[in-house]
């Protein structure tokens, strides 16, 4: 245990560091589901569709569907 860690009650992943947390949740979405180096311009609720900085675009199920990351 690494008490000088910034939170020593975190079990840090054996490998790939935090960035394997990531690594393994992205793992589970199918890639058809995601967006990568691309950024989202525009959401149209009524209409339901989310349009992305790279032409495309796709059909929004749910308001559960959109999920922003920094």
């Amino acid at each position: 245990r690494r008490l000088n860690a910034p939170n020593p009650l975190f079990r840090f992943p054996a490998r790939h560091g935090t960035g394997g947390i990531w690594e393994a949740v992205a793992a589970k979405i199918p890639s058809e589901r995601m967006r990568v180096n691309t950024t989202l311009i525009r959401i149209d609720l009524p209409g339901k569709t989310a349009s992305f900085s790279d032409g495309n675009g796709t059909r929004i199920k749910e308001h559960n569907d959109i999920t922003k990351t920094c």
